[in-house]
């Protein structure tokens, strides 16, 4: 599946949230992120419960996300 596609579409159901309570958000997709394996709908609702917490639990300010490639090496 497509990560950014996946990212964008749930940012786009949180942004509301964040207008609601006048915080800034935004998203950092880098573009090498084009493909992944593993289960799509769980990726987004893993995001989708990320991004609602921090809108929930962020009282003013910004929320970002923030999505890049890491090496194996960088990950240890």
């Amino acid at each position: 599946f497509d990560p950014r596609s996946s990212i964008e579409k749930v940012a786009a159901l949180v942004a509301p949230l964040a207008e609601k309570k006048s915080l800034q958000f935004s998203v950092d997709a880098a573009l090498e992120i084009d493909f992944a394996v593993g289960d799509e709908r769980r990726f987004e609702q893993i995001l989708w419960n990320l991004l609602s917490n921090a809108m929930k639990f962020t009282e003013q300010g910004r929320v970002l996300v923030s999505a890049g490639l890491v090496s194996r090496e960088d990950a240890s």
